[in-house]
């Protein structure tokens, strides 16, 4: 197992890294950004917008579960994603 450490800082970097791995799993748990803006509104998305508002002032940006996951299946990994707490929150887990 990989442990990656904010990993999304951008997913082409993070698919990156895990192209030189030979094999194993690889664990992500993020915010999930919805597809739509308008999901935002919602009171249970509150955390998520402050939180993206703050990778924003970094210069990142959360990403939607489908795009960590095909960033991971570019590099022959293959991924799922499972969600939860309302669907506020992923884990993605990708095997290769």
């Amino acid at each position: 197992m990989h442990a990656l450490a904010c990993a999304w800082t951008s997913a082409a970097a993070t698919a990156g890294i895990c192209a030189h791995w030979r094999g194993g799993y690889a664990i992500i748990w993020e915010p999930a950004w919805p597809k739509e803006r308008i999901a935002l509104r919602d009171p249970s998305r509150k955390a998520v917008s402050f939180r993206n508002l703050t990778e924003y002032v970094q210069g990142n940006h959360l990403l939607h579960p489908s795009e960590i996951i095909a960033a991971l299946e570019r590099v022959s990994m293959k991924a799922q994603a499972q969600p939860f707490a309302g669907g506020n929150e992923a884990v993605i887990v990708a095997q290769r």
